[in-house]
């Protein structure tokens, strides 16, 4: 009996020892898993509130990089320019403040002039099409990302933004009754906006409610329609002009390059699956949001929703399109082939129109409510 006893001590003995081995294995692998837990947090600015239309474009983008990195990539959101101002975004992101950025690069145009080719009005009523034409100029033209490089950003996809409309206090409907007027504008618009006669004044998106709400403005234009429900503008200026221009601008996500460049190769290919993915969701969410806010239009504020007689249409056009003689002769001016990449873009935009899923609002508005 003690020689048994003897062997299974010594058995035990044994065993305790050879598990010594496999505790701090164990122990090890625990520690190597926490640490490779720990997810890739980038920092995200946007001067969007999270309830606007396109911040929701990101907020779905975002979301769809975490779920298919499995929790590699977490995103901590600034919204509403808490981080960063609107027109100091671009720089912020170029200097690493933050990591990633919704930003309209209008606001700092000299350091973008060749992203601007999509500013000149009439060129489609798609702005997905809009979207994806510049995204193949991208992919195609050197000089196009050589002037992201140049600022040190990666751009991964433009957000969508609809057909410009105009908001008025009382109903525009030629030029005529639009001479004159306090029209809130900016970027290029601007010089859109005089052309037509009207008195261009320069306040923020912020400032656009309480300035009409009081009278010192007659209207707003630079904006669509979903952005301008989005803050309530047709609350106090019922009157809603699509007047046929069409895209008017993309806006812009993009990240540091350096945060671009340190990321693992799989997690950048998946970034950039998702970048192409999110312009037929773009679409997707705006007319969902576009239709939510024609409802609260049609039954809370009595909106106007309209547009110009043929006639009127083309007179409105015909005063607009010689901007881009003057647009292309400014870009040649700065060394920039102004008249191809403009080309281009109408080519690709045109082409691209064929896979566009974006039906206009206003043909929406008059299906659900009439003219």
């Amino acid at each position: 009996m003690k020689h048994l006893k003897k062997i299974f001590i010594a058995a035990a003995l044994v065993l305790v020892a050879m598990s010594f081995p496999l505790l701090s294995a164990a122990k090890d692998k625990k520690v190597a898993s926490s640490t490779e837990a720990k997810p890739i947090v980038l920092k995200f600015a946007s001067y969007m509130p999270e309830v606007n239309t396109i911040a929701k474009y990101n907020i779905w983008w975002a979301k769809e990089i975490e779920k298919r990195t499995n929790g590699r990539v977490a995103f901590d959101f600034y919204w509403a320019a808490s981080l960063v101002k609107a027109p100091n975004l671009a720089t912020a992101t170029s200097t690493g403040i933050c990591d990633v950025a919704l930003f309209a690069t209008g606001y700092t145009r000299a350091k973008f002039p060749i992203t601007g080719i999509y500013e000149p009005l009439y060129v489609t009523q798609k702005p997905d099409a809009a979207c994806r034409a510049m995204s193949e100029l991208l992919e195609t033209e050197d000089i196009f990302r050589a002037e992201w490089e140049k600022n040190n950003l990666r751009l991964l996809f433009f957000d969508m933004l609809p057909p410009n409309v105009f908001g008025f206090k009382k109903k525009v409907s030629n030029l005529e009754e639009l001479r004159g007027l306090k029209i809130r504008t900016s970027g290029s618009i601007t010089q859109v906006t005089k052309r037509l006669g009207a008195t261009a004044v320069s306040i923020s998106s912020s400032e656009i409610y309480e300035a009409l709400d009081r009278g010192l403005i007659d209207g707003y234009t630079n904006t669509s329609l979903a952005s301008a429900a989005t803050r309530s503008y047709p609350e106090v200026a019922p009157y809603i002009l699509d007047p046929g221009m069409g895209n008017y601008a993309c806006i812009e996500t993009a990240m540091n390059l350096n945060t671009w460049n340190n990321l693992p190769a799989d997690i950048k290919q998946i970034i950039l699956e998702v970048s192409k993915e999110v312009i037929d969701k773009s679409a997707e969410i705006m007319m969902e949001d576009e239709d939510k806010m024609m409802q609260k239009m049609h039954t809370d504020w009595k909106t106007t929703f309209y547009t110009l007689s043929p006639e009127e249409a083309e007179r409105w056009k015909a005063i607009v399109l010689p901007l881009y003689d003057e647009y292309i002769k400014n870009f040649e001016a700065k060394g920039l082939p102004g008249k191809k990449l403009f080309g281009s873009y109408k080519a690709l935009a045109k082409k691209h129109e064929k896979e566009s899923v974006y039906t206009s609002a206003y043909e929406r508005w008059v299906k659900k409510y009439g003219k």
